[in-house]
């Protein structure tokens, strides 16, 4: 297998990864209790919150297009494909810091699917902060 199909089977699966998020984010505002949380807030907070809300999983969903049906596209070396590639990889990479250190996580417990949740998705930060950086090098002929 060449570095270019290895990496192009990586952004593959990392969008589908991506898509199981997405499909997961939902869920995200029950297990936290947002309505409930948020209901305090002004009002106009509380729609800026929902609104970035959504802007953050669609651009999530961009990345699942992006990834699952133009792999090609997103490693043909091109400066769109570099850009994108890069971009991708400092939104998670990013995200996996905030995950690291930017969030207080006292509230939510350290056990059980809790427990398992808070490694998956730290592991699935990793793992698409390393896959985007992969494309990305690849875009920059710094992998061959």
């Amino acid at each position: 297998m060449t570095t270019y199909e290895l990496i192009r089977f990586a952004v593959f699966w990392s969008g589908i990864a991506q898509l199981v998020l997405c499909l997961a984010s939902p869920f995200i505002p029950i297990v936290l209790k947002w309505p409930e949380q948020l209901r305090v807030l002004p009002r106009l907070l509380r729609q800026i919150f929902w609104t970035y809300a959504a802007y953050i999983l669609g651009t999530h969903l961009v990345f699942v297009v992006v990834s699952v049906t133009c792999a090609r596209w997103l490693l043909d070396g091109s400066a769109m494909a570099t850009v994108m590639s890069g971009f991708i990889c400092l939104w998670w990479g990013a995200r996996w810091i905030i995950h690291l250190i930017g969030f207080d996580m006292a509230e939510v417990p350290d056990e059980g699917w809790h427990l398992l949740a808070k490694k998956a998705l730290g592991l699935l930060f990793v793992g698409l902060t390393v896959v985007y950086l992969a494309a990305f090098l690849f875009n920059r002929g710094l992998l061959t």
